[in-house]
């Protein structure tokens, strides 16, 4: 099937009654609450933005009032665009990356202690979706990992996540997050871990494999595999040659590594196939 066909645009809609995420904010004088409808398994698929009547609003010119009211029009417009790119499919980390770090007024302290300081109300909203429902993308850093090297399959691995939609019969393909996962349960380290800025010598052990294991068996790029690890691309090219260097010289132990962290990447994407199957079945 070509990858304009796979990639046809389709709405998903959340069931008439769903979960939801809300959490109240303060981005400099202004008060608001953001709510998130989610999937059944968990997905983030609307937002709402409500701003809150601050009291220093009661008796505000009209001009402040005008300049209130144009805020909270342009918040709702946001959300409701922001939602529906997510029913159509769109990865959070991709909206959240246009908008996290964004300019304008009203900017300053939150009281949030996860993020003391926005530059914006959507910098601030977006971050805190990302802490929500998407952690691995927000780097230690402030920044949103990116989808520039293959987008198309950063879209389809989304939707496996979530499962918006069905995979065909004895479809299974190792994902990226199928081997992070992997490595996680082969080393016996926290699947955070993997993606976090520890360096105990197991974790390092862990982003190794994962390393190599993602650019000989996924054919993912070294600057992938570095926002994926949260490294510098010239680490994961270290890396991967590290591995291929050891197994060369016969290393028995990175040898069962690899091994170990193969067959665990299958069956973590098999049990992801069939949550998908079951989470289309409620969808459908």
């Amino acid at each position: 099937m070509s990858a304009a066909a796979r990639l046809e645009p389709a709405r998903y809609r959340l069931p008439d009654e769903r979960e939801s995420v809300t959490r109240r904010f303060r981005v400099g004088r202004l008060h608001g609450y953001l709510t998130v409808g989610v999937y059944p398994g968990g997905a983030p698929g609307e937002l709402f933005v409500r701003l809150a009547k601050s009291p220093g609003m009661f008796g505000a010119s009209d001009e402040e009032s005008a300049l209130y009211a144009m805020t909270a029009g342009l918040l709702d417009a946001v959300a409701i665009a922001t939602s529906l790119l997510l029913q159509y499919g769109v990865p959070l980390r991709v909206v959240a990356a246009k908008y996290v770090g964004g300019r304008f007024a009203p900017a300053g302290f939150t009281g949030d202690p996860a993020t003391p300081s926005a530059s914006s109300i959507l910098d601030y909203a977006f971050r805190w979706m990302l802490r929500e429902f998407d952690p691995e993308a927000y780097l230690a850093d402030g920044s949103v990992l990116g989808v520039e090297d293959d987008p198309a399959l950063e879209l389809e691995e989304y939707i496996a996540a979530i499962g918006m939609s069905a995979p065909a019969p004895g479809e299974v393909r190792v994902l990226a997050a199928d081997v992070v996962a992997a490595a996680a349960e082969v080393v016996g380290v926290p699947r955070e871990g993997v993606t976090g800025l520890g360096r105990t010598a197991d974790l390092v052990r862990a982003r190794r494999v994962v390393s190599y294991v993602l650019r000989e068996d996924l054919g993912r790029s070294y600057p992938d595999i570095g926002r994926r690890t949260r490294r510098h691309h010239t680490t994961a090219m270290a890396a991967c040659g590290e591995v291929a260097a050891r197994l060369a010289a016969g290393d028995a132990q990175e040898a069962d590594d690899v091994a170990a962290v193969r067959a665990a990447a299958a069956r973590h994407a098999a049990a992801r196939v069939a949550a998908r199957v079951r989470a289309a079945e409620v969808l459908a």
